[in-house]
């Protein structure tokens, strides 16, 4: 009721940007829902832009028509959620924007648009490079959960064990233990009455199920390969 109130307060003087600061934050998930909700209803209805500033990734993408990525008070990339999601600009914004996998490699060859990439296993994957690549440049190979497909007798590069499963009713989240690799994140829908649910200790093959897995240059800081720092602004 608060937000409510601050908001109509906002309003009076029919400002043509209204600046939104968090405003969700303190909510439980069910009211958070309900107020993007709203949200949206009301700048559709009154149409001035709202800026909101938010660090929940999946808040900026559900409720933005156009999203600013900044890292360090720089921005990074700009542009629809799609098209941040699914065409990241760099490693930081892969890595940032939703959940991934991010696989260590070297660049193995060249074939117009894509790369093939060495894994640490040996494995030789093709991904589509987003940035500039060397031949024998170290990079990260980005890989987004719902891309991978799972099954028994699928198709693909890689073989593991279910080590963890979250159930979460129209999909599961999978985290895979794969020799070599490390631990892969995957997401699949759960088809009610197909028993297609795997079992924590269970082999699986894990192919691609969409997409192409992208590749970057690793993010380097005083000349040492780094993971990404996490701490930035999403503005929508």
């Amino acid at each position: 009721q608060q937000q409510r109130v601050a908001l109509a307060r906002a309003l009076v003087n029919k400002p043509a940007v209204l600046l939104l600061d968090e405003p969700l934050a303190a909510l439980d998930k069910k009211l958070r829902t309900d107020m993007q909700i709203e949200l949206q209803n009301l700048q559709r209805e009154i149409g001035i832009t709202f800026v909101l500033v938010t660090h929940d990734q999946e808040e900026a993408l559900s409720m933005s028509d156009f999203v600013c990525v900044m890292n360090g008070g720089r921005i990074v990339q700009l542009g629809q959620p799609s098209e941040i999601y699914d065409e990241p600009a760099d490693l930081f914004v892969a890595d940032f924007v939703g959940k991934t996998n991010l696989l260590s490699g070297t660049v193995a060859g060249h074939s117009g648009d894509l790369v093939e990439v060495a894994l640490a296993d040996g494995t030789v994957i093709a991904a589509r490079k987003r940035t500039a690549l060397q031949q024998g440049e170290v990079v990260s190979v980005s890989l987004r959960p719902e891309s991978l497909s799972l099954g028994a007798q699928a198709s693909g590069p890689f073989k593991g064990i279910v080590r963890n499963r979250i159930f979460l009713g129209s999909t599961a989240e999978y985290a895979i233990e794969v020799k070599g690799i490390g631990t892969l994140l995957a997401k699949a829908d759960h088809l009610i009455g197909h028993g297609n649910l795997f079992k924590p200790g269970e082999p699986v093959a894990i192919g691609f199920a969409s997409g192409t897995p992208l590749a970057f240059a690793e993010i380097k800081n005083n000349g040492a390969n780094q993971r990404v720092d996490k701490h930035v602004e999403i503005i929508s």
